[in-house]
């Protein structure tokens, strides 16, 4: 019979839960999320008076992501009520002023 062997410092009873006085640590935002949320303040700040933004392509080279990382930001703020995207014409603010500029887009 072969003996186990342990590790230095460790016992078999069960160690004593961590104190309560931990706080769970943050995690990094993933890309799209990040995109996300710098869209959503653009947005909120009017950044897009024309209440068209650029394309996929030209906002994945500006922020040094991937083109489908950016449509995974747009579609989840599309989800939000925020963006209406209209294929082959682009995607563009969803607001009561922007309604009679984009009715002609249908």
């Amino acid at each position: 019979m072969s003996k186990k062997k342990r590790r230095p410092g460790t016992s078999s009873q069960a160690e004593s839960p961590l104190p309560v006085s931990l706080s769970r640590l943050d995690r990094p935002l993933n890309l799209v999320s990040q995109v996300e949320q710098v869209l959503r303040k653009a947005l909120a700040e009017g950044q897009f008076p024309s209440h068209r933004l650029p394309t996929e392509k030209e906002l994945g080279e500006q922020f040094g992501v991937s083109r489908e990382t950016v449509r995974r930001a747009t579609e989840s703020l599309q989800r939000d009520g925020l963006l209406v995207k209209y294929r082959s014409k682009g995607t563009f603010v969803a607001s009561e002023n922007a309604g009679p500029r984009l009715a002609g887009l249908r």
